[in-house]
């Protein structure tokens, strides 16, 4: 899982997720935040997803020649961009995010290995983002990229029953 000499590729691979994918999808997501800031937060994702995509065209795995922790970080970020951050980004941004077809198509790829989607509970997820996330829910909510592996369907929603 842990190369020896892949440090700074995984590193690499974390930032990426944690800086171009996490923190960009909240400040895209965040209502209070100038609609520029938002915009500039967006297209730091969509570049960063855009990045990944074409990293992957020709790969199965983001390094090396197998699964490494770069994978299942790169994996979980992509689940969370879907079930959680999803939820307050407009049917837009949702569309264009689901439009990097190689990156969700590893993401889905991923999630068939026992050892990925095996541990995947998308409500548990759900009901965990619903009991700590109070921001307002935007249309991306009803526009899920990927169909996780946990019960056949789409992520519910989060905000369906808070009142």
């Amino acid at each position: 899982m842990y190369p020896r000499g892949a440090e700074s590729e995984i590193e690499a691979v974390e930032r990426m997720c944690a800086q171009g994918i996490d923190a960009a999808a909240g400040s895209a997501g965040k209502t209070a935040a100038e609609p520029a800031a938002r915009a500039g937060a967006l297209g730091t994702l969509l570049r960063t997803l855009g990045s990944l995509d074409n990293w992957l065209m020709d790969r199965d795995h983001m390094i090396r020649d197998r699964i490494t922790v770069a994978d299942v970080e790169l994996w979980v970020t992509l689940v969370r961009l879907d079930t959680v951050h999803r939820h307050h980004l407009d049917a837009g941004a949702v569309r264009d995010i689901a439009g990097y077809e190689t990156l969700w198509a590893y993401a889905r790829r991923l999630a068939g290995h026992p050892a990925f989607g095996g541990h995947l509970d998308v409500d548990a997820v759900a009901r965990h983002h619903r009991a700590h996330c109070h921001a307002p829910a935007a249309t991306g909510t009803a526009v899920p990229v990927v169909t996780w592996p946990d019960s056949g369907r789409a992520p519910s929603d989060a905000r369906a029953d808070r009142p």
